[in-house]
């Protein structure tokens, strides 16, 4: 389906952020086919929307490295030096969602609307991107409790609230939904690969401690640029996205022991199931009192899913048993608003490498559901 131009955004047209945060290795271009598919079926969603429904929606789709991972990434100085590590991680996301802004082009920059807050956020991660998206929203949650307390005080400025919330200037993000594909939520280190990780990382004397520089040998002076990149090819038989990213990762000075360092509190944070049963209840952190709350969400808010969980069938990294726990914990809540899939088509956890066309034709659907132009 070949999409047309869309006409010039107006006033009322509806601009949704999707921002999706990768997994770890945190390189986004290991998710080129999937992101590229998932523009091009959002582009046709909108095109059928303004036809069928007259309705004018415009998905902005962004993304980014995690924090570390190409050389010389340091967030813009913001964080100090890496490696980083996971809180770290979510602190970045959480900057990057709230300095987000409807950005129409150098050619549109007098439309309306633009540089404007987005009137919706989707959050989507893979795997411990997952676990930093669903932490934006209860650092928002957080966040909003705080003002709210502030104001039942009757605390005069929005200004003297902002000194006290635990995270500044993100009282506009308009969270809508998480989409969390092939979570890593609770217990990592129970799953089949992450108790591989743990004897290495955590629990052998030598390796833990020296992890990252035994890693880093190995990919510069042990294995040639030319062995490793026949090794990605051949022997793990990678697509030609994934095998230069993997080479670019492999052969970066900080890329491995970045991978190595966040993997390892990867370990460390993501223990027992302890998300509040609020965070799943509640749309975002929007002031419904200030105005900006549309009558459209208000109207949506109890029946829209705010999470869409996506779990593999037999994911290594995943454990089975945690993964039934956290979904009977989830189903026990009277008032949760997420919705867990199971995966049956045998999605590996790396959907990325070679199933990435196939999981965008799903996670559309979802994304157009919340916009209504299914």
């Amino acid at each position: 389906m070949e999409v047309p131009s869309p006409p010039p955004p107006t006033a009322s047209t509806k601009h949704i952020l999707v921002f999706f945060v990768p997994g770890n290795p945190g390189f986004i271009d290991y998710y080129e086919p999937f992101l590229a598919t998932l523009r091009t079926l959002l582009d046709e969603a909108e095109e059928q929307s303004r036809k069928s429904n007259d309705k004018d929606v415009r998905f902005h789709l962004l993304g980014r490295n995690l924090l570390g991972f190409e050389d010389g990434d340091d967030g813009g100085g913001a964080y100090g030096p890496g490696p980083y590590d996971l809180d770290t991680q979510i602190r970045g996301v959480m900057d990057a969602v709230a300095a987000a802004r409807i950005d129409l082009g150098k050619e549109d920059c007098d439309k309306p609307r633009h540089g404007e807050a987005f009137d919706q956020v989707v959050l989507m991660g893979h795997s411990v991107g997952s676990y930093i998206a669903l932490d934006v929203f209860r650092r928002q949650m957080l966040s909003q409790r705080k003002i709210e307390a502030a104001k039942a005080e009757k605390m005069e400025t929005p200004s003297e609230v902002s000194i006290k919330k635990p995270l500044g200037g993100t009282d506009h993000l308009r969270l809508r939904r998480g989409i969390l594909l092939f979570a890593t939520l609770a217990h990592l280190a129970k799953s089949e690969r992450g108790q591989k990780l743990q004897r290495v990382l955590l629990t052998t004397p030598v390796v833990s401690g020296w992890a990252d520089v035994l890693a880093q040998a190995v990919a510069w002076w042990l294995l040639p640029l030319w062995a490793m990149s026949l090794i990605v090819q051949y022997v793990m038989r990678f697509p030609p996205h994934a095998a230069a990213v993997t080479l670019r990762f492999l052969s970066s000075r900080g890329g491995v022991r970045q991978a190595l360092y966040l993997g390892r509190d990867e370990l460390l944070r993501i223990g027992p199931d302890e998300w509040e049963d609020e965070l799943w209840e509640t749309i975002d952190g929007v002031d419904e009192g200030e105005g900006n709350e549309k009558e459209e969400d208000k109207e949506d808010s109890d029946e829209k899913p705010k999470f869409v969980i996506l779990f593999g069938e037999n994911d290594h990294w995943v454990a089975n048993d945690v993964r039934d726990e956290f979904i009977a914990r989830r189903k026990a809540h009277k008032k949760n608003r997420a919705a867990i899939v199971l995966d049956e088509r045998g999605w590996p956890h790396d959907f990325c490498i070679r199933h990435g066309e196939e999981v965008a034709e799903t996670v559309k659907l979802w994304i157009a559901d919340l916009a209504e132009i299914v």
